[in-house]
């Protein structure tokens, strides 16, 4: 079968883009290195004045990255616990297939092809999140990119600081748990020779307990934004179910 986008989708597929840019750019234009740009010398408040009123956040950091929203305490829509977060985009795909289905067994009419395109739209969100023959889609772009694969240590009892190892890629995109038991030789190694974001331990300054168990992570490689991707994917699947079913058999 050949997949023909009707124009009702297309419409969608470039509100979506807009949007994105639109979102991008924003966060972007508001943020601190903009403003410190544009205004030069004379902004004496910078700091204070982005955390009231900027939106940018580097998560390409491996230091924040985890971390909570800066204004996680006073806006709700920067909480990971809001509701829109939790329900509406942890779980989207889930209710974006009971919305489809539904309407697909209810109106049945071109029943096969809405059932091929929601199998198709359904494998290409497993690829890009969790398995494509081997490592997701997302996590083999950002090691393509030039991602480095970061675990964070146990807190430093000496100075209290957070301290990072690289190690190779090939542990993030096999989501390999790391212990203290098993990878021992690999941290001490990293500690030897890394040189990548958060460097600064040494050797005889970490020592990991018995219990340790760390996830690295892919960082500063193009990680795309799987909220978007979901969330993009989402709305154009359950557009494209609606005209099918809307359109004679």
């Amino acid at each position: 079968m050949t997949l023909v986008l009707s124009r009702p989708v297309l419409r969608a597929l470039l509100a979506v883009i807009s949007v994105t840019l639109l979102g991008t750019l924003w966060s972007v234009i508001s943020g601190e290195p903009t403003i410190r740009l544009l205004c030069g010398l004379v902004c004496a408040s910078l700091h204070a004045s982005y955390l009231t009123t900027g939106t940018y956040l580097d998560t390409s950091n491996p230091l924040i990255a985890n971390l909570p929203h800066p204004k996680h305490s006073t806006s709700y829509f920067a909480n990971k616990r809001n509701v829109f977060n939790t329900v509406f985009v942890k779980r989207a795909w889930g209710w974006t297939s009971l919305v489809i289905l539904a309407n697909t067994f209810t109106t049945r009419r071109r029943l096969p092809v809405r059932l091929w395109r929601w199998g198709l739209a359904t494998f290409v969100w497993l690829s890009f999140v969790a398995w494509f023959f081997g490592p997701s889609l997302r996590a083999r772009l950002a090691a393509f990119s030039g991602a480095e694969c970061i675990v964070q240590l146990p807190v430093s009892a000496e100075n209290n600081t957070i301290q990072l190892v690289t190690i190779p890629a090939e542990y993030c995109i096999k989501m390999t748990r790391l212990s203290a038991k098993d990878h021992a030789g690999l941290i001490q190694d990293a500690l030897t020779g890394n040189t990548g974001a958060g460097a600064g331990a040494s050797a005889a300054s970490v020592t990991l307990p018995e219990d340790w168990m760390g996830v690295p992570k892919l960082t500063r490689g193009h990680d795309v934004s799987g909220h978007v991707f979901l969330m993009s994917l989402s709305i154009l699947a359950i557009v494209d179910n609606l005209v099918l079913g809307a359109l004679a058999c």
